[in-house]
C-alpha cells in the first residue's frame, strides 16, 4: 500500500510508549502500541505495520523470542523491526541483528531511531 505508515510500538513502559508514539506522529506514522511481547505479536498480524520498534525486555518475554516469532510467521516475516533497548547495546545489538533486525538503538536515540524507521517504510 504505498504511502501507509503504520508503526507498532512495542514497549511496557508507558513513558516511552507516549515518547514513541510522540516522535513517531510527528514523522508521520499512524501509530499501534503493544506493551507486551503477547500484543506485539497479535498487533504485528491483526494491525498490518509497516515496521515495529521493539523493546528487547517485556514482562511475558523477551523481545528478541518476539522478534525471531516474527521474522519465521509469513504474515510478518517481511516487515522492518528495529529494535531499542535501554541496556547492554553491544550485545544486544548483535543478537538482535542474528535474530533479524535491521538496526538497534539506545532508547535516548529517538531522534535517530524515527529517521531509520522513515527511511525503511518511505
Amino acid at each position: 500500500m504505498p504511502g501507509r505508515r503504520r508503526l507498532l510500538i512495542v514497549d511496557d513502559e508507558e513513558a516511552l510508549q507516549r515518547l514513541a508514539r510522540r516522535h513517531a506522529e510527528r514523522a508521520g506514522f499512524e501509530v499501534l502500541v503493544a506493551g507486551t511481547l503477547t500484543e506485539a505479536l497479535e498487533l504485528a498480524v491483526s494491525g498490518a505495520p509497516s515496521a515495529i520498534l521493539l523493546d528487547l525486555i517485556l514482562p511475558d518475554g523477551s523481545g528478541i523470542d518476539a522478534l525471531l516469532r516474527l521474522k519465521s510467521d509469513a504474515r510478518t516475516a517481511d516487515v522492518p523491526v528495529v529494535v531499542w533497548s535501554g541496556s547492554d547495546v553491544v550485545e544486544g545489538g548483535d543478537r538482535a541483528s542474528a535474530a533479524g533486525a535491521v538496526a538497534y538503538f539506545e532508547k535516548n536515540e529517538i531522534k535517530q531511531i524515527m529517521a531509520k524507521l522513515a527511511s525503511l517504510v518511505s
